[in-house]
This record gives C-alpha cells, structure tokens and sequence, in this order.
C-alpha cells in the first residue's frame, strides 16, 4: 500500500464522485468548479451562473487565455482562438495578449465587468453537472449527505 496521501481531483462535484474515489482508495477529493458556484467564492454572479447554465459538452481544453492548457466555458473568444491555434503564443506571451485584449476576466480575480463572449471562466467538465449557488458549508453537508447514501447503497450489495 502507499503510505503518502491520495487525493483524488477532476470531474467531482457531488457525493457519488466522493464515495467513488474513497472506494478506489484516496483519503480526499479536491473540488474546483464545484465551489466557484458557491456564495463565498470570490467569483463574479456571470462567472457563477456560467457554470450552473453549463452543460456537459461546454467546455474546452485551450491555451488561448494563458499560453498553458486550461480547461474553460466555450465563447466566441475560445472559438476564434481555436480557428486559429498556430497564432497561439507560449506562456507568458499569450497571458499578455489576453490581459491588453481584457479577457482574462474571471480568472484574474475581476468580478465586475465580466463579459460572457471573452473573459476567460475556468471550470472544469463537471460544471454539467452543477445546477445552482449554494453556501459552501452546505455544498459539504450535501456531499457528506450523498456520499453515504451512496456507500450505504454500496454496502447494502454486500448483505
């Protein structure tokens, strides 16, 4: 067995996704996108609400924002970048064109003036899966709440 500590992350945002990765042996899960929709996230209301109005297929892997792969909300910015991905340019170079065209936006910590055609809204593919804003602390009730339900449900086969 592995004595250093697993943490599962990725595509987790409710207590089935937390009872799944406890079973296959990690002691945690680290959740992202699940907590932007949150009240205390330091988030803005347009980057919140595209994450809960986000379906499974709306997010893309892109550089275009930082020059690193990211995952993000598809917009028209994503997409005219992504036409284009040879104009592209490496970290920081590209952050930099980003910045000046004010498009890093969610990311950067700005929550007024967000602009859903081009700021950049990191999020995972597990936004689909997420349907409102809730305090953190009962995001976490809600998470406990399943994930036992789940390994009940679990244990129950076993009987």
């Amino acid at each position: 067995a592995v004595k250093i500590p697993v943490v599962a992350a990725g595509g987790l945002h409710d207590g089935r996704g937390l009872a799944a990765a406890l079973a296959l042996g990690a002691q945690g899960v680290w959740m992202g996108t699940r907590f932007i929709a949150s009240t205390e996230a330091h988030a803005g209301d347009l980057y919140r609400q595209a994450v809960v109005e986000a379906a499974d297929e709306d997010t893309v892997r892109t550089r275009c924002y930082s020059g690193k792969p990211m995952r993000v909300k598809k917009n028209p910015y994503v997409e005219d970048w992504e036409s284009r991905p040879g104009d592209i340019q490496g970290f920081p170079q590209q952050a930099m064109v980003s910045i000046r065209a004010g498009a890093m936006g969610g990311i950067g910590g700005q929550i007024e003036g967000l602009d859903a055609d081009r700021s950049c809204f990191a999020m995972g593919q597990s936004a689909g899966g997420i349907r409102e804003v809730l305090p953190a602390g009962v995001i976490v009730e809600q998470l406990v709440t399943e994930a036992r339900a789940a390994i009940s449900r679990i244990a129950a086969l076993n009987r």
